[in-house]
């Protein structure tokens, strides 16, 4: 409790030293760092007890929330660029550089999860992601029974939502979104067991089969050959611009997908030759 109160009064970096003296009746600076270090807390039971007061407390305002009572779950990961003198960090490593498409780069990656219903959003989780090549380094440095195993940002993905799935409130409508790195049929058959609606980005190279049609075609095939006049204008809001879309809807099946979906072709204008799927 000292820490989160010191952490929302200090101004400026912060420092163990200067959370330390904001405290009304400070103790010894060591008592801050032995906490960190040696304390008996569960992050597992940190995390579920966060869950079971957050999730209420986003639910509670859905003043101008687009469907009444949704919950929506966004998901992504992140990268926290690191300088080379911070190469004696465990958890720093080399990765592929996601914002320029190209090279790598060196700090740390980790997923985010994020609540939002109308009014109110708030950061959910931010766990780590390690590389298996940084997790066998770790590894070799620890005894037989301290090893910890390698996961990758899809099962650190399912880890969070069956935790968030114990805790979301019975016939509450929840919308999970996420790129087209992470649709994959495992993940979106997840999010379906749990009853969650999935809106999602797609890879061009997944193959669809139109509602009462008897074979299936890739989704880049599909978009290219639906006639322009088959596409309508629609206009999206932001609070400081609009922008236009050209989009064509369409239902069926998606490969590996037992349940109907909703198609959408998404083009910035009608002579778009890579039009964006979900």
């Amino acid at each position: 409790m000292n820490f989160v109160e010191a952490l929302l009064a200090c101004k400026g970096t912060k420092t163990i030293a200067k959370l330390n003296h904001l405290i009304l009746d400070p103790t010894d600076q060591s008592a801050f760092t032995d906490f960190f270090t040696y304390g008996p807390s569960d992050n597992h039971e940190l995390r579920h007890a966060m869950l079971r007061a957050l999730v209420p407390w986003v639910l509670e305002d859905n003043r101008g929330a687009p469907i009444p009572n949704a919950l929506m779950i966004s998901i992504d990961d992140s990268k926290s660029p690191n300088p080379k003198t911070c190469m004696h960090f465990e958890v720093t490593s080399w990765h592929f550089d996601t914002t320029e498409g190209r090279g790598f780069a060196y700090g740390v990656v980790f997923l985010g999860m994020h609540l939002a219903c109308g009014t109110r959003s708030v950061p959910l989780a931010l766990p780590l992601y390690l590389r298996q090549s940084t997790v066998r380094k770790l590894n070799r440095a620890r005894a037989k029974g301290e090893c910890f195993p390698f996961k990758s940002k899809l099962t650190l993905v399912k880890e969070l939502l069956k935790e968030l799935a114990a805790v979301i409130p019975e016939n509450t409508p929840v919308y999970v979104l996420f790129d087209g790195w992470y649709a994959s049929k495992k993940l979106i058959a997840l999010c379906r067991r749990f009853g969650f609606h999935v809106i999602c980005a797609l890879k061009h190279n997944r193959r669809f089969r139109k509602s009462g049609a008897s074979r299936t075609r890739r989704l880049s095939h599909l978009a290219r050959y639906v006639r322009p006049r088959e596409f309508k204008a629609i206009t999206v809001n932001a609070s400081d611009s609009s922008t236009r879309y050209w989009v064509h809807a369409l239902r069926g099946f998606l490969t590996g997908i037992k349940d109907e979906v909703c198609l959408i072709i998404s083009k910035r204008n009608q002579r778009d030759k890579c039009p964006a799927l979900g």
